[in-house]
C-alpha cells in the first residue's frame, strides 16, 4: 500500500480492505486483519488484540500500529505531490 501512486483514500482502502479503487493490491487487510488473526480466539474467548476496547493491552498492538504508521509515512513521502 505504501508504494501506491494514488490518493489518501486509496491508501486507506488498501490498508483496510487490501484493495485500491476496487482492484486487489494485497492479500487481506494490513490493519484489521492482524487484529483478528494475531489477537484471535482461544476457544470461546477473544484475545485482547481482537477487541477494540482492550487491544492496546496487547504488547503487539504497538508494533502493529507502528507498522501501519510507517506504511502511511512512506506513502506520504512517495506521494508528496498529492497531499493537500
Amino acid at each position: 500500500c505504501a508504494n501506491l501512486d494514488a490518493y489518501w483514500y486509496d491508501w486507506y482502502e488498501c490498508v483496510e480492505q487490501g484493495t485500491a479503487g476496487g482492484v486487489k493490491v494485497v492479500s487481506g487487510s494490513l490493519h484489521s486483519g492482524p487484529h483478528g488473526q494475531v489477537g484471535g480466539k482461544s476457544g470461546d474467548d477473544s484475545g485482547d488484540l481482537e477487541d477494540v476496547a482492550s487491544s492496546p493491552n496487547d504488547p503487539i498492538f504497538f508494533f502493529h500500529h507502528a507498522d501501519v504508521d510507517r506504511n502511511a509515512y512512506w506513502w506520504m513521502y512517495v506521494n508528496s505531490d498529492k497531499r493537500a
